[in-house]
């Protein structure tokens, strides 16, 4: 197949490359955006225990009841048939989902590190992005440890502490690998994400 003038535009502006830098850039966006959302959401949740609504009851465990399923014996194959097809409509349209949101994550997300850099004297450069990727990462790790971890408490109060630095150490990873292959490839420091 001979090379167009239409695949040369198309290569020039979706290099594979670049692609495949900035999906690894988007997992590391995809944990650090889990990592913070966890630690606000956990740290807000510690705080709801001292807040006490006026004529509240105390929060309890309801006993289990049994509930039973309400189905008719008398299904039709037509019903059958449609719930069928709108489960595998929904399953590949997950499944697309999951492969397209790191990088539409990466996309949103490219200016945050840019901004954190406009506020310093540093250059916009692809070791300084990668170095304020690294603050902002290090800052949910201080910041989950300092606000979620309990050293005397069990490893299952712990669990969202745990969950909160795998997706930073994850993060880290992501955006170490994302940096070695955007040098290694002198992939210019305005296509990455």
């Amino acid at each position: 197949m001979a090379y167009t003038k239409t695949m040369s535009k198309i290569h020039t502006y979706f290099p594979t490359r670049t692609v495949i830098v900035n999906y690894i850039g988007g997992l590391g966006y995809y944990m650090f955006h889990l990592a913070w959302l966890l630690t606000v959401f956990l740290v807000l949740m510690k705080l709801m225990q001292y807040i006490v609504l006026e004529g509240a009851r105390p929060v309890h465990d309801a006993p289990l009841t049994g509930l039973a399923a309400n189905q008719p014996d008398d299904q039709s194959q037509i019903g059958w048939f449609i719930a069928l097809a709108i489960g595998w409509f929904l399953s590949i349209l997950l499944v697309i989902l999951l492969v397209l949101l790191p990088y539409l994550i990466a996309y949103l997300s490219r200016r945050i590190p840019r901004v954190l850099l406009r506020h310093t004297s540093f250059d916009t450069s692809r070791r300084s992005i990668y170095l304020a990727k690294l603050l902002l990462v290090s800052a949910v790790f201080v910041g989950s440890t300092l606000l979620l971890y309990t050293p005397s408490s069990t490893y299952h109060s712990n669990t969202g502490f745990f969950i909160t630095v795998g997706a930073s150490i994850f993060a880290l990873l992501f955006f170490s690998i994302q940096y070695k292959l955007t040098t290694l490839w002198h992939i210019p420091e305005r296509s990455v994400y």
